[in-house]
């Protein structure tokens, strides 16, 4: 992050369930020593899962992986996280950082090139703040047919939507800190960073 700085009013910040879950075939603190597969996770996926599954659970991961096709623990993102399973357990990872940091989960930032300029940002911030305003003046024209095409759970589907935030406000620089100081260990990531944001 030293040559690029974070630019607060935009992100995906969930303040309780959030598009990651956990899939296990019994209860989760039932599972104990367990490889983990990370089926198409993001890196905030993987970080979520290694901040979650020892110190929340209670389990001792030996591994965390995509190939992993013994594991009892299955990572999942996006869109397969919102879908209902038809055996075993899935936990929405979003609601279990809110109990155990007791701080929002940050998914996604905007990162620009330290020396940026406003007016060079600010045609990416207006676009993406249309294609904000457009997706909720549509609301009613895609969640459901999302949902059929999909296989979603429309209540999952609609507590993520409720849960979500797309400005980082104030404080939330603990929550990027806390994503990496419990999830960052292990990985190529820094787990003490240094955030630093647009225009501060």
């Amino acid at each position: 992050m030293s040559t690029h700085v974070v630019v607060p009013s935009v992100a995906a910040r969930f303040e309780n369930g959030a598009p990651i879950a956990l899939r296990t075939p019994v209860r989760p603190d039932e599972v104990t020593t367990t490889s983990v597969r990370l089926l198409d996770c993001s890196s905030v996926g993987e970080l979520v899962a290694r901040g979650l599954l020892r110190n929340f659970y209670g389990m001792r991961p030996t591994a965390y992986s995509a190939d992993a096709t013994d594991a009892q623990a299955v990572v999942v993102e996006g869109l397969e996280a919102l879908r209902e399973v038809e055996g075993g357990f899935n936990e929405d990872l979003g609601r279990a950082w809110r109990i155990f940091t007791d701080l929002p989960l940050v998914t996604h930032l905007l990162v620009v090139p330290q020396a940026a300029t406003v007016a060079e940002i600010t045609p990416a911030l207006d676009l993406l703040d249309a294609a904000a305003a457009a997706t909720q003046e549509r609301r009613r024209e895609w969640r459901q047919p999302l949902c059929d095409a999909e296989h979603l759970s429309r209540e999952r589907l609609d507590g993520m939507l409720g849960s979500m935030r797309r400005t980082l406000e104030s404080g939330d620089e603990r929550a990027l800190v806390a994503l990496l100081s419990h999830g960052g260990l292990g990985t190529r990531y820094p787990t003490t960073p240094q955030w630093r944001f647009f225009g501060a």
